[in-house]
């Protein structure tokens, strides 16, 4: 692990005390302040981690981003990518699409497990029946009704 050495101009300085005095800001971006000004005060990064109670490798990784890219970059929350959406607009529209068509043999509407069933056999969509709840309550689908909500009649 390499050690970046901050060299934090005045303006800086001030800008992160500004931040760490005025403590509207998230615990993060406070800590990530902490970590500048203790590494442009020389202190070691066991002696941060210690004093924050961080692991090395977030004081490092905050250094790096500082000398790569200046300390709004080193500072803010990047996004992150998370989980994928299962429900998908495609989705969505399949299950939409099959709840305003007539449900099947012997039944007088779609329920949330034969839909199920049927969206897994037709199209290999596999989702829970509250999903299936939750996007009929989005497009106000009501296939209990005579009207399912998405007909033009």
């Amino acid at each position: 692990m390499t050690k970046f050495r901050i060299m934090l101009p005045d303006n800086e300085i001030q800008e992160i005390n500004h931040i760490l005095e005025k403590g509207t800001h998230s615990a993060r971006v406070i800590t990530r302040g902490r970590i500048l000004l203790q590494r442009y005060q020389k202190f070691s990064y066991t002696q941060i981690a210690l004093n924050l109670g961080i692991s090395n490798k977030l004081i490092y990784t905050v250094c790096e981003r500082y000398c790569q890219h200046g300390l709004e970059y080193a500072l803010t929350e990047q996004k992150r990518t998370g989980k994928p959406k299962i429900i998908t607009p495609f989705v969505e529209a399949k299950v939409t699409a099959l709840t305003c068509t007539d449900p099947p043999i012997g039944r007088d509407h779609w329920s949330s497990a034969v839909l199920k069933k049927e969206l897994f056999k037709q199209f290999q969509i596999q989702i829970s029946e509250t999903s299936i709840k939750r996007i009929w309550r989005a497009h106000k689908l009501k296939p209990w009704k005579k009207k399912c909500g998405a007909s033009l009649k």
